[in-house]
């Protein structure tokens, strides 16, 4: 409830772009055009969800294991 209700109006926050340019060394620009494309569901996540997201993060190469739904906080 505390994450959807902060990503609720997250894009809203002044200077929210620059200060995740700052934060994390990133492009402004970049910063900016992420933040057009991105978007929160406010909606808990499936597992089949999950484990779709986790499969391709492991096929990319991003993540060096998978792990069990029931593992996670949900």
């Amino acid at each position: 409830e505390i994450i959807n209700a902060k990503t609720q109006n997250f894009k809203e926050f002044h200077r929210i772009d620059q200060l995740l340019a700052e934060r994390y060394e990133q492009q402004l620009v970049d910063i900016q055009q992420w933040l057009k494309i991105t978007e929160w569901s406010q909606q808990q996540m499936s597992v089949a969800t999950l484990n779709s997201i986790q499969a391709k993060l492991f096929e990319l190469e991003i993540i060096d294991k998978k792990v069990a739904s029931s593992s996670l906080q949900w």
